[in-house]
Formats: C-alpha cells, sequence, structure tokens
C-alpha cells in the first residue's frame, strides 16, 4: 500500500483527541492530519482515523492515543477484541472487493452514493446520511458513479 495518490475529495482530516489535564478538566491532547493510505483491493483510500487493541479500552496514561498512533498507517481492516474508526474513499469505478470479515461494522455515508451488495444478490444504494450496519456478512462496496 502507499500514501495517497487518488485524489480524495475529503482531503486530509483533522483528528482531534481529548484527554484530562491534572485537574480533570476536559482539554485536547493533540490534533493531526490522517493520512491516506492507497488501498487498491478497495479501489480508493482509508483513512485510519483510531484504533484500539480492546474494548473497552484503556484510557489510563494515554495508552489508547499511543498503540493508535503506532497503527495509523495499518491495513489490517479488523482489531480482534478492538476498534477501528476509518474513512474509507471509494473512487469511482471501483473494483467490487466481496469480503467477510469478523467485526461489527457501522457504514456511514458521508458523501455520494454507494452500494452495498450482499451475498444473496441484492444491491442496496445508500445516500449521504444512510447508515450499514455490517453484522460479519460477506459483502462488498461500490461507488454508485459509474
Amino acid at each position: 500500500m502507499s500514501t495517497g495518490s487518488f485524489p480524495s475529495p475529503f482531503g486530509a482530516p483533522s483528528i482531534n483527541i481529548t484527554t484530562h489535564d491534572k485537574t480533570g478538566t476536559a482539554v485536547i491532547h493533540s490534533t493531526r492530519k490522517a493520512k491516506a493510505i492507497e488501498y487498491p483491493t478497495l479501489g480508493g483510500v482509508i483513512h485510519n482515523l483510531y484504533a484500539t487493541d480492546r474494548f473497552p479500552a484503556d484510557l489510563n496514561n494515554e495508552v489508547d492515543i499511543k498503540r493508535s498512533e503506532v497503527n495509523a498507517d495499518s491495513t489490517t481492516l479488523v482489531n480482534l477484541n478492538g476498534t477501528v474508526c476509518r474513512l474509507v474513499d471509494l473512487a469511482p469505478h471501483n473494483a467490487r472487493m466481496m469480503h467477510q470479515t469478523k467485526s461489527l461494522d457501522y457504514g456511514i455515508v458521508i458523501k455520494g452514493k454507494v452500494f452495498m451488495d450482499l451475498e444473496d444478490g441484492t444491491s442496496t444504494l445508500l445516500e449521504p446520511g444512510d447508515i450499514a450496519v455490517q453484522r460479519a456478512t460477506l459483502h462488498s462496496w461500490r461507488n454508485a458513479r459509474y
């Protein structure tokens, strides 16, 4: 995988991570830009926004933040026993990749239209604001713009 030659309309999203200061007040720990990682089998790019290696996450001593920063360039689809927050940008005319992950995924369409294709042959069009709750089923995603 390489970093971002596909021009994403999202640019580089800012990731704003909060924490508590010594008095217990909520503050910004850090802000960073997400890196676009080219994902050829997807036909687009992914932005790994945040990940944990367990649930519930270990929020003590910023352990979760350190682990998430280490995994920012990962192309692993699932964190066993953990969580992943990722922005996926499907290129027009992307190749369909039927796949199944052992995870509970929430797909929220922000911009454009996406088809969710399932093993039984059904195709569901998702538009901005629509959500797919993908429960470890065999599926693929397609940008609806041909």
